[in-house]
Order: structure tokens, then C-alpha cells, then sequence
């Protein structure tokens, strides 16, 4: 076998291993569905041609020239075939590009039709010659001269891949930068691939090109499904996020009604001072609910003194709150209504269960060098059962349902705690006794602050 013919069959062999890897991951890691059966159907196209392409080049020089019926035929399927793997990745090229866009506009219709017809006229040529009295190197040199019918597909492939093109670029609707890189490597590199198979004729360069195309395909796919996958994940937290705000919205309101109405039967004026503070603080507490992402401490810290306002306007209320915030603390990001339930927690569920009432002291501090804002809620009241809440922490779901039926407290730990984590990689820390309950937030304020960026906070 010439040293020509043993190259063709060596390349043609590598390509269709990298073929049937690509195929094996289309398969065991399926994506979206019409994108991803595009995929498989350039693949298995490419495939039949680049075995027919070596069959014809092992069969060729055949010792007693036996088999060049079968070296023609073989080279017939793979004119035949190439021309269709080409529209295949074409059209997937196409989705890449545009995202599954229609074509639009009148110069990419004509180029679509142009297209087409190409494609009609590649079909037909390979029989013209299917049983031409010589295969040879001279034969193929031949071809891409203009002499020979079998090398014209390759050169209307090369109009093809640039009509696709023009189509992506002429879409009158706007294509984003990366999309239109990505088309220029996806097309260039066939391209360029046929382009020096015309200089090289001795050496069937396309398919590889088309290989590696159809390679950095499977990674583009990957990646947007990737980016996919994360803006879904985004939108489930997001979505997790706005429930837990909602079933912590109805817990402040139903006890601060309660509290009221419990006024209006012992002291009307009271009462009415009570919902002035209670208007303010419903208008701070939905003014946090519309927040995405963090905020000031300062402002959480407002927040949980409207609603201690609120609390002191009971006279039988024997409950203290003191704040004890460092400069630097004040000016750290917080996300919306994490403080305030903590202090709730702490006034109505923990001193707020002793007869003779208790303190609640709130500390924040800002830890250097790691830049950890640490939050601590702590009183002296009855205490609870940890246990509960870490039990919580395993179920989410079902420990949300108990704690609703069980208690307030689990209820508003659980979810700043998951509100926490899922904005900022906050964590909370809680620590209970007989002697009273610790609860420690700690907010890296390095992932806060991108967090403020990207919800585009000042």
C-alpha cells in the first residue's frame, strides 16, 4: 500500500475512534433533546463517511486489484454521506450560534434556499463517477482541479459552511458576542480543513476538521448546559428563598396582631402607639421582604428595633433588649430579615416564657483578618431543644411542616438558617440551656459583597 494510502487509512482510523467517543458521550450524557439528537445525527453521518473514505483507500491498491469495485462504491458512500453530515452540523452549528433561532430576514432566507440546493446537487454528483476506471492519487488531484466529479461535493461543502455562516451573521436579530465567536471556530475549522485538503490532495484532511468541530460542539453544548443547569439552580434557591421569606411574613404579622388586640382590651392608648409602631414596622418589614440579596446591618438592625418597640409597648412586657454594635459592624452586609427574627425568637420565646422576664443582648463585631461579620442573639430565658432543629437541618420539608405545628422558634431558626446559607454561605450557630439560648450568625462579608453586586446594590 502507498505511503499516501496508509496515511488516509491511519487518520481515517484516529477519526472515527474520536467519532465513536463523542457518540458514546452523546449517549450516556443525552442533553436538551432536539439539540442533542442534532449531535448524534452529524456524528453518525460523519461516521458512515469516514468509513466509507477508508474502506476506499484500503481497498484501492488491492494486490490483485479485486476489490476497486468495492473501493469505488466505498468512496461513493462517503461523497454521498459527507455532503449530509456537513448540513447536520451546519443546522447545529446554527443552533449554537443562535440559540434556535428562525432564520430571519430576507438575504438568509435566499442563503438558506442556496443551501439547499447545494445540498441537492452534492447528493447527485458522487454517482456521475461511481464507477470510474481508476482511484488514485492522480485521480483525487484530478478531482480538485475540476476534472473529476468525485472532489466537487468537497468544494460545494466549502460554499455551504459559508452560507450557514452568512446566515448567522445577517440575522437581523442580535447576536451575542461569545455566540458569534464560537460560530467563527465551529465553521472556521471544517473550513479550513476542506480549504487545505484542496493544496493537499494526497491527504483526506476534511474529516478531521469535521471531527474537531464536531469535538468543540460537544464542549459548547456542555458548557451552556452547564450555565444552564446553574441559572436553574439559581432560580430554585431564589424560588426557596421567596418561600421561606413568605412563611416568615405571616409569623411576624399574625404575633404582632395578637399583640395588639391584647392591648386594645388593656390599654387603648397604648394600643394606639402600638400600631403606629406596628405601621412602621410592617413598612420596614416589606421593605425587606422586597429586597434581593443583603443589606446594611444598620438597616436589619432598625428593622429589629421597630419590632422591640413594638414588643415594649405591652406594660406587662418585663423583657430588656440591648444593642452593643461596633462601628465596623454597622456598615456590614446582613441578607434582609436574619437579625430581626433572631431577636424575635429570642424576646418571644425565650424570656418572653419566664414569669419574671429577662434581658436580650445583641452583639455585633466585624472578625479581622478572616472578615467575618459575627452576629450574636443571647438571653436568659428557658431555653428549647436543639436537638429539634438539627433534626430539621437533615429534613428540611418535613422539619418546616413539624415546626410549624410544634412551634415558633424552630420555625424562625430553620429559615434563617437555609436563608443564610443559600444568599451568602452564612451560617447560624445556635447553643441552648436551661440558663437561656446563644444564637452566633457568622456572614463572610468577602461573598456578601459579591452577592451585593450582583444584585446590583451601591
Amino acid at each position: 500500500m502507498p505511503a499516501h494510502n496508509s496515511m488516509n487509512v491511519a487518520v481515517d482510523f484516529v477519526t472515527i475512534a474520536v467519532l465513536c467517543v463523542l457518540m458514546v458521550a452523546a449517549v450516556l450524557r443525552p442533553r436538551e433533546g432536539k439539540r442533542n439528537t442534532l449531535f448524534i445525527v452529524a456524528v453518525l453521518l460523519q461516521g458512515i463517511a469516514v468509513t466509507g473514505d477508508l474502506l476506499a483507500w484500503a481497498f484501492v491498491d488491492w494486490p490483485d486489484g479485486s476489490l476497486l469495485l468495492p473501493a469505488h462504491v466505498s468512496n461513493m458512500v462517503a461523497c454521498t454521506v459527507a455532503p449530509l453530515a456537513c448540513l447536520a452540523f451546519s443546522a447545529l452549528g446554527y443552533t449554537l450560534a443562535t440559540g434556535y433561532r428562525q432564520v430571519r430576514g430576507a438575504a438568509a432566507r435566499v442563503l438558506c434556499c442556496a443551501t439547499v440546493l447545494l445540498v441537492l446537487v452534492e447528493l447527485c454528483l458522487p454517482l456521475a463517477g461511481a464507477f470510474a476506471p481508476t482511484f488514485d492519487e492522480a485521480s483525487r488531484a484530478a478531482a480538485f482541479s475540476g476534472d473529476f466529479l468525485y472532489g466537487l461535493p468537497y468544494n460545494l461543502m466549502i460554499l455551504q459552511l459559508l452560507f450557514v455562516f452568512a446566515m448567522i451573521v445577517l440575522q437581523p436579530v442580535y447576536t451575542p458576542l461569545w455566540r458569534s465567536g464560537m460560530a467563527l471556530v465551529l465553521f472556521g475549522v471544517p473550513f479550513a480543513g476542506f480549504a487545505l485538503e484542496n493544496v493537499v490532495h494526497a491527504v483526506a484532511l476534511s474529516y478531521p476538521a469535521m471531527a474537531v468541530a464536531l469535538l468543540i460542539s460537544c464542549a459548547a453544548m456542555q458548557r451552556e448546559q452547564e450555565e444552564q443547569l446553574s441559572y436553574k439552580e439559581l432560580e430554585l434557591s431564589r424560588a426557596r428563598n421567596a418561600a421561606l421569606m413568605a412563611q416568615i411574613e405571616p409569623h411576624f404579622v399574625a404575633n404582632s396582631l395578637l399583640a395588639i388586640e391584647q392591648l386594645c382590651v388593656e390599654d387603648p392608648p397604648k394600643a394606639r402607639e402600638a400600631v403606629q409602631s406596628f405601621a412602621r414596622y410592617l413598612r420596614n418589614n416589606f421593605e425587606a421582604m422586597g429586597e434581593e440579596g443583603v443589606i446594611p446591618l444598620s438597616r436589619e438592625l432598625a428593622h429589629a428595633k421597630s419590632y422591640v418597640a413594638l414588643e415594649m409597648a405591652d406594660p406587662s412586657n418585663n423583657v430588656s433588649v440591648r444593642f452593643c454594635i461596633s462601628e465596623a459592624a454597622q456598615f456590614a452586609l446582613v441578607p434582609p430579615l436574619s437579625v430581626q427574627p433572631l431577636v424575635e425568637n429570642a424576646v418571644r420565646h425565650g424570656v418572653g416564657r419566664r414569669r419574671e422576664g429577662g434581658t436580650v443582648w445583641v452583639v455585633a463585631a466585624v472578625e479581622e483578618p478572616q472578615n467575618m461579620l459575627v452576629v450574636t442573639v443571647q438571653d436568659d430565658g428557658v431555653g428549647f431543644d436543639v436537638r429539634e432543629l438539627e433534626r430539621g437541618r437533615k429534613n428540611s420539608d418535613e422539619s418546616l411542616a413539624i415546626g410549624s405545628l410544634k412551634g415558633g422558634r424552630s420555625l424562625g431558626l430553620r429559615n434563617v438558617r437555609e436563608r443564610l446559607d443559600l444568599i451568602c454561605q452564612g451560617t447560624l450557630d445556635v447553643a441552648s440551656g436551661p440558663n437561656g439560648t446563644c444564637v452566633t450568625m457568622r456572614v463572610p462579608q468577602d461573598v456578601a459583597r459579591k452577592c451585593a453586586v450582583r444584585g446590583g446594590m451601591s
